[in-house]
């Protein structure tokens, strides 16, 4: 397996200190640009980012990995740099001068150099991207580099740098990649993420259960119906389940199976909508069991500020997974317990 100087997080740091061999000096350090670098013509500028052996090895997400970048290095020119590796030993410290005149020391794996020093000599711009130093305990790990060629070339050196990187962005970008990197170099953070393409999955939204005034803005319960909800339960006796009020501006208390009858209080919003659901013995809004039934509130009791709902739950067919199960929904309402009004039947489910 290659010796990749590009895989993020503990992997990378394992794969770097491996290759030290140590902190003695090494002697093999050159000055200015490599003799060896390839002349522009006639040059496959994806071979500067082949995998030595063939194939890459294990690696994190390409793009989870570009957008960790915490800064960025233009480079100009080489000032020091040891280009080989030695022994085991395959990332050394490097000294270069960055496009704004400032000088730049950081630590590199040597195989990136090739593909730098081509890039230098062509005229191209060449970035080096650099971890967080806290991650690795010394300053400006680079890894990895993009260089911007003439026209539409893009590459990316170092070992397996083209198959694990390269690759990957040109099958997402297509030839839009050459706008992508001009707007990701010099980025960190978010602004670099959004360049990329790495849409950061949204966590579920979760309804707030908001029953309870202390953690819900009072101004936010004024524009809500107030409704104490009476439940009436079958003789489930199981702590394993739980139900649950929710409206469309989010849920209300639960009680659990066992007991028999409770009276919660409940917020609807100004559709009208009830819902009953059965939800496990933890009460987790993100993973409802079922939906019991929908109560629509008559028009005539919008305009009160305050209702009672009597919600009966009646002939029950338990079974492990729903202890509800085959139940009907019966409800009523009433206005300060007075003048009651009867509500469709609704079935289980």
């Amino acid at each position: 397996m290659s010796t990749l100087p590009f895989v993020a997080g503990v992997v990378l740091a394992a794969s770097i200190l491996a290759s030290c061999g140590g902190t003695e000096d090494v002697p093999d350090v050159t000055a200015g640009q490599s003799a060896a670098a390839a002349s522009t013509a006639g040059v496959d500028v994806r071979s500067f980012g082949a995998c030595d052996d063939g194939a890459p090895g294990d690696h994190a997400p390409t793009l989870e990995f570009m957008a960790s970048a915490t800064g960025w290095i233009h480079l100009r020119s080489v000032q020091e740099a040891t280009r080989r590796p030695q022994g085991e030993r395959f990332t050394f410290e490097a000294r270069g001068t960055e496009v704004d005149g400032s000088v730049a020391d950081f630590r590199i794996h040597s195989s990136f150099w090739d593909g730098i020093d081509h890039g230098l000599e062509s005229g191209a711009d060449v970035w080096l991207a650099t971890a967080d130093p806290a991650e690795f305990g010394f300053p400006l790990m680079v890894m990895y580099v993009v260089v911007l060629g003439p026209g539409d070339v893009v590459y990316f050196p170092g070992d397996c740098s083209e198959e694990i990187n390269g690759d990957f962005l040109r099958s997402v970008h297509g030839s839009a990649l050459r706008g992508v990197l001009e707007r990701s170099v010099g980025s960190t953070g978010p602004a670099l993420s959004a360049s990329l393409g790495l849409v950061e999955e949204a966590e579920p939204a979760v309804a707030e259960t908001i029953s309870n005034p202390d953690t819900v803005s009072q101004d936010v319960l004024a524009e809500l119906q107030f409704a104490k909800v009476h439940f009436r339960l079958p003789a489930i006796g199981t702590d394993a389940f739980t139900v649950c009020s929710k409206s469309s501006a989010g849920w209300n208390d639960c009680i659990p199976l066992t007991v028999r009858s409770a009276a919660v209080d409940a917020f609807i919003d100004d559709d009208g909508v009830l819902e009953i659901w059965l939800l496990d013995g933890d009460a987790r809004l993100t993973e409802p069991v079922r939906l019991l039934g929908r109560l629509t509130m008559p028009d005539e009791l919008r305009r009160f500020p305050a209702i009672v709902v009597d919600v009966e739950l009646v002939d029950s067919t338990p079974t492990d997974s729903d202890p509800l199960d085959r139940a009907t929904l019966l409800a009523a309402v009433s206005i300060d317990d007075a003048e009651s009004l009867d509500l469709p039947g609704l079935g289980g489910g």
